[in-house]
């Protein structure tokens, strides 16, 4: 059709853009966006990533980390993304200040899609959360 021109308004595409060309690998709640494991919020604006460096755009909300070699990372073209095993132990780490909502959301897709918990691999130091995080993702799996 002339004239009509289709842009991609999704997460993915956001994010891509937004690391588009830094050396940064996508964390937290911008992971499991880019997963499509979260819907995310309207008109969000900030990007979470690990940095080798603080060297990296201001809407970044950036851990510095010494190598990449110690996250658990997959690459999707130009784009390096925490793994959803990587995104729940770190999420889980930060307990108290993370984002519920999203995790509770993601773990009810990973429900959805797997059927069990069985695959993730969580740390034992979070389990107590996990578990919690487990009864929250079923209930908003079950619609409670």
């Amino acid at each position: 059709m002339a004239g009509v021109y289709v842009t991609d308004f999704s997460n993915r595409a956001r994010l891509r853009k937004h690391i588009e060309g830094k050396d940064v690998i996508l964390r937290g709640v911008s992971a499991l966006e880019y997963m499509e494991m979260f819907v995310g919020y309207m008109a969000d604006t900030s990007v979470e990533v690990y940095a080798k460096d603080g060297n990296v755009a201001e809407s970044f909300d950036f851990r510095i980390v010494e190598c990449f070699e110690t996250i658990d990372y997959f690459q999707d073209g130009h784009v390096r993304c925490a793994t959803f095993n990587q995104v729940v132990n770190d999420m889980l780490s930060e307990f108290e200040t993370m984002d519920e909502a999203a995790l509770a959301e993601a773990l009810s897709e990973y429900y959805e899609e797997q059927g069990s918990f069985e695959g993730l691999t969580v740390a034992p130091q979070y389990m107590a959360h996990f578990s919690e995080m487990m009864d929250w993702a079923r209930e908003y799996h079950y619609g409670g």
